[in-house]
């Protein structure tokens, strides 16, 4: 078998600007929107795909696929898609591991510093060199990510004015658009209405707190890296346990996650998808009163429910979730009324340079297929971080 001039089709049309000129430049590239555009002898001819996520049943239209290559981490979606056995698979898992790593951090300290009031009316701004296209309604994810109702206290203790909760159809501060695109009230009253006090807060230190770090994988240890410089006592959570995290004080399975709760002043969890919520109703309830929890992981790890429960009962502080059961959020979905609830649009591994190392991870496995040697990104189906 022969990798010199594979038919290779790229898929992913969010990188296509950046993505396909860079593997070009090695090999020649097909690209369309999805699979199901081409027609069949097209799709006959395809042995190297290049895209992330596919709908049920979408990968069976190509019989000759040898390699598939993913612009992401996660696999759970390919036996529905129809991935034959036997199919290299490999992955960008290592070219967003730093990102998340630092956005998960970010989101445990917008909570115990009460970051959150702080940042009602500041703008949007994109990264260099990239643009605002298909982020529409920043200045409301920020807010209506922490939906309140008046009266409800928030994580710092400070009590939300009328006029802040941003479910759809409400206001949200001046300036800004809910997620149902509804105008905020302008003017320096509105914004007025949401300058948090001076000289107070309840501000909570992440310097000697126990953090159980849901994970081992390459994410888990990245996170459990900057926690650890940060002063931290972290616990680590991986499948069996049996190997030990760098770092962690120490590491244990998952069927032990609510054994060690109790000892955790909060979580962060980095877990790939799961059939039943690690983080559940009794782990909910082992945590005091004081604890953050943050998603950058999978959102089936989670009983959303269970969560949503806890906060409006204010038995811990507050939870920031980048990932959701169904993306982007309907509008009316509950979630955007959870008070004390940062909901981040999946946005965590995103950084500028992110579509060029996409590019060469691909470019990298596709010289060891090459050269004769295993892929270095190649997956395992079977094994999970």
């Amino acid at each position: 078998m022969t990798w010199d001039r594979p038919e290779v089709l790229v898929a992913h049309s969010k990188m296509w600007p950046e993505l396909v000129p860079r593997i070009a430049a090695e090999i020649e590239v097909r690209q369309a929107e999805t699979i199901a555009d081409l027609d069949p002898a097209t799709r006959a001819g395809v042995e190297v795909l290049v895209g992330y996520q596919f709908p049920p049943g979408c990968l069976e239209l190509l019989p000759n696929l040898r390699w598939l290559h993913l612009t992401g981490t996660g696999t759970d979606h390919l036996a529905a898609a129809g991935l034959r056995p036997g199919t290299l698979v490999t992955n960008a898992a290592r070219v967003p591991v730093e990102a998340v790593a630092e956005y998960a951090v970010a989101g445990l300290f917008m909570l115990l510093k009460n970051l959150v009031e702080l940042t009602e009316n500041f703008p949007v701004l994109p990264a260099e060199g990239t643009t605002t296209a298909g982020q529409a309604g920043g200045t409301a994810e920020r807010a209506a990510h922490a939906a309140e109702p008046a009266g409800t206290t928030r994580p710092g203790g400070t009590t939300a004015p009328a006029g802040t909760s941003t479910p759809a159809g409400t206001s949200t501060p001046a300036g800004a658009t809910g997620p149902a695109g509804s105008a905020a009230p302008a003017g320096d009253a509105a914004r007025a209405a949401v300058r948090p006090a001076w000289y107070t807060g309840r501000a909570v230190m992440l310097d000697g707190a126990t953090v159980l770090v849901l994970g081992g994988g390459r994410i888990g240890r990245a996170v459990v890296r900057r926690l650890s410089a940060l002063g931290a006592r972290c616990i680590a959570v991986t499948r069996t346990g049996r190997t030990p995290v760098p770092l962690a004080v120490k590491t244990v399975g998952v069927g032990q996650v609510l054994d060690v709760a109790a000892e955790a002043d909060h979580i962060v969890g980095c877990l790939p998808a799961t059939e039943q919520p690690v983080v559940d109703k009794a782990v909910l309830a082992a945590l005091p009163p004081h604890a953050v929890f943050v998603n950058v992981g999978r959102a089936s790890t989670v009983d959303e429910e269970a969560l949503y429960e806890a906060l409006r009962a204010q038995s811990i502080r507050g939870a920031f979730l980048d990932v959701h059961r169904i993306e982007p959020l309907p509008d009316d979905d509950p979630a955007w009324r959870v008070p004390n609830l940062v909901i981040s649009p999946h946005r965590a591994f995103a950084f500028p340079g992110e579509p060029a190392e996409v590019a060469r991870t691909f470019l990298d496995n596709l010289a060891d297929l090459r050269a004769g040697r295993t892929p270095r990104d190649a997956v395992n189906l079977g094994e999970e971080p």
